[in-house]
């Protein structure tokens, strides 16, 4: 089981799961029922994985095709200014406001 997708934002969520679901290819949902709650906790944000980890790259580019390619598995980014830790999907710092740098 890999992790292909996870954002607070359940509609983009259900958007992928039913995308990946209509493709054939097997899923498994992590912290569905917890999208209700406001924890701004990534780890905890509802999750698309795919059941067999050799369709990943499939389901890849069909969520892909579906969101912005920053949502996809970005990886986590630490603010120059501040030096907090940030998850990969956001764009500014959620401590200091300051933007992303670029790589």
């Amino acid at each position: 089981m890999k992790e292909v997708f996870r954002d607070r934002d359940y509609t983009l969520v259900g958007l992928c799961k039913s995308a990946l679901i209509e493709a054939g290819i097997p899923i498994v949902m992590r912290n569905e029922n917890l999208s209700s709650l406001e924890v701004p906790i990534p780890a905890f944000h509802p999750a698309v994985c795919v059941a067999n980890n050799k369709d990943y790259e499939r389901a890849r580019e069909i969520i892909l095709s579906l969101v912005a390619p920053a949502k996809v598995n970005t990886p986590d980014w630490q603010c120059e200014s501040c030096e907090e830790e940030n998850p990969g999907n956001f764009e500014l710092c959620y401590s200091c406001q300051s933007t992303r740098p670029t790589k």
